[in-house]
């Protein structure tokens, strides 16, 4: 969990486990439009059964009076395998600049098992799939878009359906949608 405090933020992890967990935390303050402004990472080692602070990042200087427009995204990993990952605004999300992301998606496979990539053009919080009137399961159906590389996600069926038919059904929307509809 990351906390923004007197320019600061601090990372903590909580270790659930019986063993010393060894990895790494890797973050990246980037813009509304994905671009990294800055980027770091920290050897993490938390004891069994605790939760502490693993780590500090003095950012004052790279965020002061871009709050509205910057990002920070992390992910602790356990040696390359991602076990945690968040982004936190440095304001509240109806404060955030928000660009229109220009969410795009293309969904491919049959039989019920289906590969739904989502990409975006800017950043995109909070983006919630759906597919209307078709029972499908997402690996992960509310997420945030980070990157304008391709998010793939798994999609399972109820019944057979063909990607064409799951793709005029997919509903896609995030926080920038919500903003916008408030502002009608």
């Amino acid at each position: 969990i990351a906390e923004y405090k007197n320019g600061a933020v601090a990372f903590t992890v909580t270790n659930e486990s019986r063993k010393v967990f060894d990895g790494t935390l890797e973050y990246r303050i980037a813009d509304k439009k994905n671009n990294t402004v800055l980027t770091d990472r920290k050897t993490v080692i938390s004891d069994p059964s605790t939760s502490a602070v693993v780590g500090t990042a003095e950012i004052a200087d790279t965020i002061s009076g871009r709050e509205k427009e910057l990002y920070l995204e992390y992910t602790l990993l356990d040696g390359a395998t991602p076990v945690y990952r968040d982004v936190m605004l440095f304001t509240s999300p109806k404060r955030f600049a928000f660009e229109d992301p220009e969410i795009r998606t293309s969904v491919s496979g049959a039989d019920r098992r289906f590969t739904l990539a989502i990409s975006a053009s800017a950043f995109a919080k909070g983006v919630e799939i759906s597919f209307g009137g078709v029972k499908a399961y997402l690996s992960d159906n509310f997420l945030d878009i980070t990157s304008r590389s391709p998010v793939k996600l798994s999609v399972t069926t109820a019944s057979l359906e063909s990607a064409e038919r799951l793709g005029s059904e997919i509903r896609v929307r995030s926080v920038y949608d919500l903003k916008k509809d408030q502002c009608k």
